[in-house]
């Protein structure tokens, strides 16, 4: 399985956006998406990441909500923890060598939802409503 800068992209921005007790919501994953790429993310784009994710055991999914896993909790902080500034181009470039580096060729997920469009479409409301 081989992973994309979208990917990268998007378990840095679960990482950037957890919160302590719950993890990353989907709305805050969208505005945040939107502030570092100024696009919004699509539902399709979303799911698929997370399911690569997921499968390489990167993600974890808590109701609506996710969290980056441990592993890469502490590789990020190994590698910027200290740093003052962020450089998100940077940390995505990073991020998406670590990934391609954990990945055993040929492997992919079986594509399915699993984040639920319903969710996604009410937390990209509620994010383009609160911006307005």
């Amino acid at each position: 399985m081989n992973f994309h800068l979208l990917d990268a992209c998007i378990l840095l921005t679960i990482q950037a956006c957890e919160k302590k007790d719950n993890g990353a919501s989907l709305r805050d994953i969208i505005g945040f998406y939107d502030y570092i790429n100024h696009d919004i993310l699509t539902w399709e784009e979303l799911n698929a990441s997370v399911l690569k994710l997921k499968a390489t055991g990167q993600v974890t999914l808590q109701g609506q909500f996710l969290r980056a896993g441990a592993e890469y909790h502490a590789w990020w902080t190994a590698q910027f923890g200290a740093k003052k500034r962020i450089n998100i181009a940077k940390e995505t470039q990073a991020t998406l060598g670590y990934l391609n580096e954990l990945t055993v060729p040929g492997t992919s997920p079986v594509i399915s939802a699993i984040i639920d469009p319903d969710d996604f479409q009410q937390a990209l409301a509620d994010y383009i409503n609160k911006s307005n």
